[in-house]
Parts: C-alpha cells; structure tokens; sequence
C-alpha cells in the first residue's frame, strides 16, 4: 500500500553563494526510497546538478498524521503541505524559484542569516516533530549503525574498563575514516558514558565549532537521542544547564578552543570553572577534529583544566600528531581506515574470520 511522504530538501543557491534554499513536498510512494527518488528528480523546478540524496535532509511518512486530520487517499492527500505549512514551527516559505527552462517551484525557503546546512536541517526537523506530536507517526529516522561501528564501539568500551584498572585518568585517540560515521558514534557511546559508566558531563573542545554543527544536527535526526542528551552551546546558560539536567541527562557542552582574546586561558577559566569544579570521574571531554588544533599545547592547556578523568580525541587522519602531547594515551589507540570499512561491506573483513 502507498504512503503519504514529506520531503524536505537543502540547496545551495544556484545564483547566490552562502544562500541556503529549502523546499518542503509530498508524494505518494510504496518506500521511502521511492519518496526520495522522487524528491531528487521531480522537485525545485527539476535543477539539474544539485540536488542528490545527501541533500534531502527530511523525508519521513505523514500517513497516519493526514488521515488523522481529514486528508485520504482518494486524491493523493492533496494539499496536506499546504496544511502543514501553516504550522508556526516550520520557516515560512517566501518565493518562488525558476530555472533556465521556465520550470517553477513554488514555497521556496531562503535561509541567508549565515546558517549552515546542518542549521536549516535541524530546524525543519524540530519542526515537524511539533507538526507530529500528536501524531503515530514520528519525525525522526530510527538509528540503526553499520556492524563496523558497532565493533568499534564495543572496542572502546572494552578498552576503557581495563584502561581503568590501573589508571584514574585515560585518554583515547581514534583515527576513523572519511565517511565513517564518527558525529552518530560519539553520540550513541555519550549515552552508554551516561547510562553504564556515570558520567554526567562532556565537554566538546573543537578548535573550529563548525565541526560541532553536524553533532547537534544528528542528535536531533534520529528518534530517541535528543531524550537523552542535552546540548549546551555557547548561546546557552552553562549553569542552569548543570542545575537542570545534571545525573538526569548526558550533558553535552560546546567549547572552543579558538579565541582571539588577548586573555585566553582566563576566559576559558572562568568560562569553565563549574567543570573543574565537579568530580574527574563524572565528566569527560571528547575531541572531534582533533588533528585540527587541539594537539597544539596552549589546547592541551585548556583540555587538562577542565580535570576530566576520561579524554577522547577522534579524527580521520594525522593521529601521530594528536598522540604525542597525550600523558594518558598508553595503548589506547583505536583505527579503522576507509579499506576497512569497504572489506567489511563486502563481507570480505578479517573480523569475519
């Protein structure tokens, strides 16, 4: 049986650099596949050469939603967008966009107030969950992770319960391949820190917090994340987070290591200074990026203030860079290259044997 779908899809504008454009559809197809095959080639006035599958950032079935608020089958579910649109939690929509062809499309969202691809897709997606919350159906995918990320975070966990045998603090350094998957890894292991291990707090130092942005991105995409994670970024009151969440949620907390004041270590400092404060083994850092300033010594500085009894730093190349400053590493040093990852999606891995 066919289902209702809404798509959303994120482009570059193809006039304008830096503008974001989004446009929200339907269609009615048997998969969601079929829905997003449909979304790449039928869509935003059918543009030729930006749009593929990595930039639909939403597309979920609103079956059970329609019927619930008088749309059927009998004509599509016409105009069940347009019923959706109005809902306040979703950007408005504000022109229309034409190619060279004369093809159209209408409800075009500009997004040019600086926001990044992972920015628009949140807000869509925090969006229809306001549209759907009442609804059987639900606004974000079901996490369901490669077997390789599976193996390498039960090989973290097995690493760390020995690591601590011997040690009060432990780092890690984890050299992932490109396309690895390491945003959904750090997340889903943040909530085992949490729920097996006590942790209460992590720090995300980042020498560019553009790197954190697909962090919140993904923790919003996915059913059941968010519920367990609470994202502090710089915007947000540290402290009342702490008061707040503390032992109820993982907390999750933006931090940069990058600052053009002249007084950097006493910024950091006092930014920080209510981590310091609570007990080593309860909180930890994790390091994205890593290879990216955050071996330097001045962001070792800030990392080993926050007095974290676990520190783990994640990147997809340069790990002998990233290793050298870390007093704690011993041999806790886990890679995983792109070969790896194609061997085990051929079946052809040793970890098979």
């Amino acid at each position: 049986m066919k289902k209702l779908w809404i798509y959303v899809i994120v482009i570059n504008h193809p006039t304008k650099v830096g503008v974001l454009l989004s446009k929200m559809g339907q269609t009615v197809q048997l998969t969601r596949e079929d829905a997003i095959r449909y979304a790449t080639t039928e869509t935003f006035g059918k543009i030729k050469g930006v749009i593929n599958t990595d930039t639909v950032v939403y597309c979920q079935e609103h079956t059970q939603h329609a019927e619930s608020i008088g749309f059927t089958s009998d004509n599509d579910y016409a105009k069940y967008d347009d019923k959706i649109r109005k809902n306040i939690a979703l950007p408005e929509w504000d022109g229309i966009l034409k190619n060279d062809t004369g093809a159209g499309s209408r409800e075009i969202h500009t997004h040019n107030n600086g926001e990044l691809f992972e920015d628009v897709q949140k807000d869509w997606i925090v969006g229809m969950v306001e549209v759907l919350k009442d609804s059987e159906n639900t606004a974000k995918k079901i996490y369901d992770p490669y077997f390789y990320k599976v193996y390498i975070e039960e090989l973290f966990f097995n690493m760390l319960t020995d690591s601590f045998k011997n040690n009060s603090k432990v780092d890690f350094a984890l050299e992932l391949a490109a396309r690895f998957g390491k945003t959904t890894l750090m997340i889903t292991m943040l909530i085992r820190l949490f729920e097996e291990c006590g942790y209460r707090i992590c720090i995300l130092p980042s020498y560019w917090l553009s790197s954190l942005s697909s962090f919140e991105s993904d923790l919003f995409k996915y059913e059941g994340f968010s519920d367990k994670i609470e994202f502090v970024s710089r915007d947000v009151n540290l402290s009342e987070s702490i008061d707040n969440y503390y032992g109820k949620k993982m907390i999750v907390v933006e931090a940069s290591l990058y600052t053009d004041d002249s007084d950097n270590d006493s910024v950091w400092e006092n930014k920080f200074e209510i981590i310091k404060n609570l007990p080593p083994n309860e909180k930890c850092t994790m390091v994205d990026e890593a290879d990216f300033g955050a071996w330097k010594t001045n962001s070792q500085k800030k990392i080993n203030y926050l007095d974290s009894s676990l520190n783990i730093y994640l990147t997809g190349t340069g790990i002998d860079k990233v290793a050298f400053n870390l007093k704690n590493l011993n041999d806790n040093i886990i890679r995983f290259s792109y070969n790896d990852m194609l061997l085990v999606k051929s079946g052809q891995h040793p970890l098979f044997f």
